[in-house]
């Protein structure tokens, strides 16, 4: 995962030390000085790649850290995935953490790592049950994250005659393995969930009332929207405040290589989105820009 920070001109990401080894091993967080390279690559003056990279840390084998990343909205932490047995080592005495679950073998939580210390730190899943397929959590105020319980199972002994054939995880009607149990049925509440992670109060901000529901979710720094994708790739903005909720793009491909994955702008006016709606392959991805609704903007007298 690449991370570009807000307040500087660095790129974080992270990659394994030994690009050999077949197993997990030790990673290490690298830095990019993206003004410097920038430049350099202006003035026609790139130097090897080592010029503009720092190595903030690396994290040991036995961790079983992940490439998945996020840089912290503070920008001096990043966050990546962690094995069981590390995430063991941070959790009450008596905690035990559940076998991974499903076809896709889906494991436990993130830890942290400092990257100007390299300290570790780490942090609590949110609490669940068996029929909550939780996903694509982020971060979108100082105390809030959003994610999706998702609803794009059926429920056990129901008849949809329109609905489409199961696929793979890059197709446009995943997770329909048998395996999966009950989760991601919409027999008990789903859709695009907002946490406050001060007073762990949580409530849905709405839900698609079709297909897949809420898939990649997002949300506004000011808590005035939400924004959430779904398998077939349509764009959905929610107004917190009123729990007006419209379709705000779509046509961006099932086909495509990857998903919306919508992204709020500081100010809250634009959503970031890739999309291969102007791709002749019907696969490349393109970054777009989606405005905000003016009249949602505006704020009610």
């Amino acid at each position: 995962m690449l991370n570009v920070a807000r307040k500087s001109m660095k790129l974080y990401y992270a990659r394994r030390v030994n690009k050999e080894e077949k197993e997990p091993g030790a990673i290490e967080v690298v830095e990019i000085d993206l003004e410097k390279l920038f430049s350099d690559s202006k003035s026609g003056n790139l130097k090897p790649a080592s010029a503009y990279e720092r190595v903030c840390g690396i994290t040991t084998p036995e961790m079983g850290a992940g490439g998945d990343m996020a840089l912290d909205g503070g920008e001096e932490w990043v966050w990546f995935r962690v094995g069981k047995e590390e995430a063991l080592k941070y959790l009450p005495e008596g905690t035990g953490i559940a076998e991974p679950f499903g076809p896709r073998n889906m494991g436990p939580g993130p830890g942290g790592m400092d990257s100007k210390c390299r300290r570790y730190r780490f942090a609590p899943s949110l609490p669940g049950s068996e029929h909550e397929w939780v996903t694509h959590e982020a971060v979108i105020s100082p105390d809030e994250v959003a994610f999706a319980i998702m609803g794009h199972r059926p429920i056990p002994y129901t008849n949809d005659p329109d609905r489409p054939e199961g696929t793979a995880v890059g197709g446009a009607n995943p997770g329909q393995e048998a395996a999966w149990g009950p989760s991601g049925i919409r027999e008990k509440p789903t859709g695009l969930g907002i946490v406050n992670i001060r007073t762990r109060e949580m409530h849905i901000a709405g839900q698609i009332p079709y297909g897949s529901g809420f898939w990649h979710v997002h949300g506004s720094p000011d808590k005035r929207f939400a924004v959430g994708d779904n398998f077939d790739r349509e764009l959905y903005l929610i107004n917190r405040e009123t729990d007006e909720m419209i379709l705000l793009t779509a046509g961006h491909k099932t086909t495509a290589a990857d998903h919306v994955h919508p992204t709020f702008s500081p100010d809250g006016t634009k959503i970031h989105i890739q999309s291969a709606m102007l791709s002749e392959d019907n696969r490349s991805m393109n970054i777009c820009i989606v405005p905000v609704p003016e009249k949602w903007l505006k704020k009610e007298e």
